[in-house]
């Protein structure tokens, strides 16, 4: 399955999508602390927004 996801941040948002098997460890790797997930949105789609 695909996880479709937007992040909020200064320059706009940025629509990505990645395995939803990799997805989440990637970004608690990249960017550890600085995202949230705003609301889950079923199995489609979740939106993230920056902590900061």
């Amino acid at each position: 399955m695909t996880l479709i996801v937007g992040v909020k941040c200064k320059e706009g948002i940025v629509v990505g999508a990645d395995s939803i098997t990799t997805f989440g460890s990637a970004i608690e790797q990249e960017v550890q602390n600085k995202i949230k997930l705003i609301e889950p949105r079923g199995r489609r789609c979740r939106w993230i927004e920056s902590a900061n």
